[in-house]
């Protein structure tokens, strides 16, 4: 979800003077533990404008069931979504800023999308013509998008909704691929996600393509990859109001890099790692800063943030650190406040800031 330029502004400004000084323990920065549901593990993937954040924890005496979660502003007061009718499983997987939730859920023993009114309240499926459906993402109309099928399963066709989840219209695919997923939507329409084949022989798609739609998910453009001859591998997880993409895509020597476009997708820009071979991106707020995680020389997996439009890749572990020798192995989303949501290797999510704790965070 992308939040609004004008109410961030100040917090950018703090958030940019303080990422051109990161080193440990830089002054400012906090991680707040968002908790679980009772059980041992909580995950975050997206979060809003005002620091709601959504994903899913175990429940206590359940370890084996996700529950979807939403927090109320500033990441306080974690509180289940709950299930769909006849369900035992549910993820969230983005939100909006009105606080509206899509994900997906088991429902009569088959997983559909689903999705929320404000404030994560009434979750309802998103049900289309029986098929199985994962609700990925959603604007500020309410336009949701997403994938028929599980994330895992070879096969689908992204698609995208009109205003609050209603009526479903495919995507398609690019030329010369059979399956698509969307991950991501702005508030223009414009949709990411990649197309691919299937792999006969295994779960794992290959010679994937990242792609940008127009607004309201009209026409599928292919955003090509970062090795010279524009030919490898390439996915898109997150946009902005600018229409600027992140993801991940092959370089000249077919490591997987994280990148960022200029507005309207154009342009692929390489961000680079942390030291290792390879890194991803998940995320973008409105002034282009990224979000997500990155490999070391050692093959250990941290979280990252750059500055203005992709500058710079900083460790957040190098600005903040958490309790008992854990770190923050990947971010998935960022707001323009600066805030950050984060998953650490203790299992539990956070909420990282670059400025004092918000009142009332983690509580």
């Amino acid at each position: 979800m992308n939040s609004h330029y004008s109410r961030g502004m100040l917090w950018f400004v703090l958030f940019a003077g303080l990422l051109s000084c990161a080193t440990a323990g830089a002054q400012g920065w906090t991680a707040v533990d968002l908790g679980t549901l009772g059980g041992s593990k909580s995950v975050a993937t997206a979060i809003n404008s005002s620091g709601q954040v959504v994903g899913w924890s175990y429940a206590a005496g359940n370890p084996n069931a996700s529950i979807a979660f939403i927090t109320d502003a500033n990441g306080a007061n974690m509180r289940s979504l709950g299930f769909l009718a006849g369900g035992t499983n549910s993820i969230a997987n983005g939100i909006n800023d009105s606080g509206q939730v899509v994900g997906s859920g088991d429902s009569s023993a088959r997983s559909v999308g689903f999705i929320t009114d404000a404030n994560g309240a009434n979750m309802r499926a998103l049900d289309i013509s029986g098929q199985v459906v994962t609700a990925s993402g959603i604007n500020n109309t309410g336009q949701v998008v997403g994938w028929t099928g599980t994330f895992n399963s070879v096969g689908g066709t992204a698609f995208i909704t009109g205003a609050n989840g209603a009526g479903v219209t495919s995507l398609g695919v690019l030329s010369g691929r059979q399956y698509s997923k969307a991950f991501r939507i702005n508030d223009a329409g414009q949709v990411v996600g990649f197309s691919y084949n299937a792999n006969p022989n295994s779960f794992i798609t290959y010679y994937a393509r990242g792609f940008m739609t127009g607004p309201n998910g009209v026409g599928m453009t292919d955003l090509g990859a970062l090795d010279p001859a524009g030919i490898g591998y390439s996915s898109a997880w997150g946009i902005n109001a600018a229409g600027q993409v992140v993801g991940a895509a092959d370089t000249a020597s077919y490591a997987s890099h994280a990148f960022l476009t200029g507005a309207s997708g154009v342009g692929m820009t390489d961000l680079g790692t942390l030291g290792g071979m390879s890194s991803m991106a998940y995320g973008v707020n409105n002034f282009g800063q990224v979000v997500g995680y990155s490999y070391n020389a050692q093959w250990t997996s941290y979280a990252y943030v750059t500055g203005i439009n992709g500058a710079g890749m900083t460790n957040l572990n190098t600005l903040v650190s958490l309790p008992n020798g854990a770190h923050l192995t990947e971010a998935r989303g960022i707001n323009d406040m600066g805030q950050i949501v984060a998953n650490g290797s203790d299992n539990h999510a956070y909420l990282v800031s670059p400025a004092p704790q918000p009142a009332g965070a983690g509580q």
